[in-house]
């Protein structure tokens, strides 16, 4: 299967000086879900930003083949669909219809495509019919669905997901985990929860102090007490 994201030798610090990632290399190939782990402040989420160009031209990151610099961040940010750890962050708008629209509008499709789109992926999250209700006055839970159905609705190859299912409740997370199982993409999970990676993922990945630990199976990782202890796991 061909490479749906290549990480070589990625560096990164930021402005004070701090090193966040330290020569980390990756594949992911198309249709794989890998999980990313750590402790806090092993570069999780530095990592995920970088993979849809937040931080500019990045020539140690290719998607599909495509290396991360300024002419191609148009077509990489269409492959690549981030869902961010707090839903807030990502629904700014009045209505559900109008978060999802957001970003189809910005490429350009038409009012009925655009209505189509909407309403496939809301069924999609298990949200039908929310269209007209007002985003901020929703459930967390329904946040996270609503804010994943705008993610889906780009069409995007790639789902990058940092800490999808934080602050859920239990049963809100199996259900949330349940959905995830159901869509095809190529899937980057960066989070805490054991059981969210280990139930979704093919594919695992510690990382700490910006270093890639070690990389194997779920259970060759969470089978190995020694390992997860040293490194603020359990």
């Amino acid at each position: 299967m061909r490479k749906a994201v290549e990480i070589k030798n990625l560096s990164f610090s930021y402005s004070d000086g701090k090193k966040v990632l330290d020569d980390f290399s990756l594949d992911i190939h198309e249709g794989e879900t890998v999980g990313i782990i750590g402790p806090n402040g092993a570069g999780k989420t530095t990592l995920l930003l970088h993979l849809s160009g937040v931080f500019g031209k990045d020539l140690a990151i290719k998607i599909f083949d495509i290396p991360i610099k300024k002419e191609n961040l148009f077509e990489i940010r269409k492959k690549i669909g981030l869902l961010f750890q707090n839903p807030d962050d990502q629904l700014f708008m009045i209505t559900v219809f109008d978060d999802i629209a957001f970003g189809l509008l910005n490429l350009g499709l038409s009012k009925e495509e655009i209505v189509h789109r909407a309403e496939k992926y809301l069924e999609a999250v298990s949200l039908p019919g929310y269209g007209d209700r007002i985003s901020h006055h929703l459930s967390y839970g329904e946040k996270k669905r609503v804010a994943l159905a705008s993610v889906l609705a780009m069409e995007p190859e790639i789902l990058v997901l940092d800490e999808p299912t934080a602050n859920l409740d239990p049963t809100t997370c199996r259900e949330f985990v349940d959905l995830l199982k159901n869509f095809n993409h190529t899937k980057i999970i960066a989070g805490h929860n054991m059981y969210v990676i280990r139930e979704i993922c093919d594919k695992v990945v510690i990382l700490n102090k910006g270093k890639k630990i070690i990389e194997g199976t779920p259970k060759e990782i969470f089978d190995n007490e020694p390992l997860l202890l040293q490194n603020r796991l359990i």
